[in-house]
C-alpha cells in the first residue's frame, strides 16, 4: 500500500503525471479509481491521460459510460460505472472487452458499483484529508497487483512535494 497525504489539486495533477510515466514503463493495463462524488477521480484521470499524450478534451463518461482515446501504443479507455443499475451491468461485451484486453489501458471509476471485476493493476482511492473541507486536500491510497513496482518507481523519482508511506 502506498499512502500519500494531503495533496492539494496541483500536487494531485503532478501525481497523475508521475503515474502516467509509470504506466509507460510498466505493464499496467487496468486501474480502478474509488472515491466519493467530487473527490477528484476524473481530474486525476485527466492528468494521467494528458501525461500519456492525449491532447483532446477529456470529459467524464458519467452518461456515456465509456470514452475511448487513441494512445500511441494502446487504446486508452475511461469507464465510469456510477450510473449502472445492476452490479453485473458491466458485463456487457463492450465493457468486458475493454477491461479484459491487456492491450488496452483501462481507467475505471466507481469499481465498487460492480461485482466480479478482475483484479486491477492499481487501485487508487481518493479521500478527503479533512471531511469537513470538501475543497481541501486529498489523501491517496494506492494498492493493487503492480504496487511493489510502483513503489520502486516512486522511490527513483524526485518527489519533494509528497509525503508517502
Amino acid at each position: 500500500l502506498i499512502y500519500i497525504k494531503s495533496l492539494n489539486y496541483e500536487n494531485m495533477m503532478d501525481l497523475g503525471k508521475i503515474l502516467s510515466k509509470f504506466i509507460l514503463h510498466s505493464k499496467v493495463h487496468l486501474i480502478y479509481l474509488k472515491g466519493d462524488l467530487g473527490s477528484g477521480k476524473t481530474s486525476l484521470v485527466r492528468s494521467i491521460l494528458h501525461g500519456l499524450g492525449i491532447c483532446e478534451t477529456i470529459s467524464s463518461p458519467s452518461f456515456s459510460i465509456i470514452e475511448i482515446y487513441d494512445g500511441c501504443e494502446k487504446n486508452i479507455i475511461h469507464i465510469d460505472l456510477f450510473r449502472i443499475h445492476s452490479p453485473y451491468a458491466w458485463r456487457t461485451e463492450e465493457i468486458r472487452n475493454c477491461i479484459e484486453n491487456d492491450n488496452n489501458l483501462t481507467l475505471l471509476e466507481w469499481p465498487e458499483k460492480a461485482r466480479l471485476l478482475p483484479n486491477p493493476s492499481l487501485l487508487i482511492e481518493l479521500l478527503w484529508s479533512n471531511e469537513s473541507d470538501p475543497d481541501g486536500p486529498r489523501d491517496i491510497k494506492i494498492s493493487g497487483i503492480e504496487i511493489s513496482k510502483l513503489y520502486r518507481f516512486i522511490n527513483t523519482q524526485c518527489l519533494k512535494n509528497f509525503t508517502y508511506e
